[in-house]
């Protein structure tokens, strides 16, 4: 999840990040916005995996609401924000937020909301993929086929010793 919102929020990064003009640093510049929301997609994927794993266990993605999903992405984006500021006061005591803390916490926020339910449109699709596609012992064609009436599959069914025998269903 992690990897997967590390190069989302990089790419997004390249394309609405402040650009002010041509420099004589373009790629630098450019690099430096791919880092920053690789990081910051990284961290927010990696909270997000955390509060899915720790507070909606024994469920996959594609099985939770979109609303729910998005709640849980809006506070990931929000928390390692809120942690990344707490960090800032512990090493620096005398640090305090800009002018533009509300605005960036909205932003995350909303970066992360977009993100989550793009991981639910990946994991639905996927399931409807998988859903799909033939079993890993299901043949429909060929010699192995052969007593299959039109529309029937083989499949491929264990035996008491052990090994498979073709089953016709």
């Amino acid at each position: 999840m992690a990897a997967t919102w590390a190069l989302s929020w990089a790419v997004a990064s390249l394309l609405l990040g402040p650009h002010q003009g041509l420099r004589s640093d373009v790629l630098g510049t450019a690099w430096s916005l791919v880092r920053v929301g690789a990081i910051k997609g990284a961290l927010s994927g990696a909270v997000f995996a955390l509060l899915l794993a720790w507070l909606e266990r024994r469920q996959r993605i594609a099985t939770l609401s979109a609303p729910r999903l998005a709640l849980w992405g809006g506070v990931a984006g929000v928390l390692w924000t809120l942690a990344l500021m707490g960090a800032s006061l512990v090493v620096n005591p005398g640090w305090r937020p800009g002018p533009n803390t509300r605005v960036t916490l909205l932003n995350q926020g909303m970066f992360a909301t977009l993100s989550a339910l793009a991981s639910l449109w990946l994991a639905r699709r996927g399931d409807r993929r998988a859903l799909n596609a033939p079993s890993a012992h299901e043949v429909t064609s060929g010699p192995r086929a052969a007593g299959a009436l039109p529309g029937e599959s083989v499949r491929s069914a264990p035996r008491a010793d052990g090994r498979l025998r073709d089953a016709v269903t």
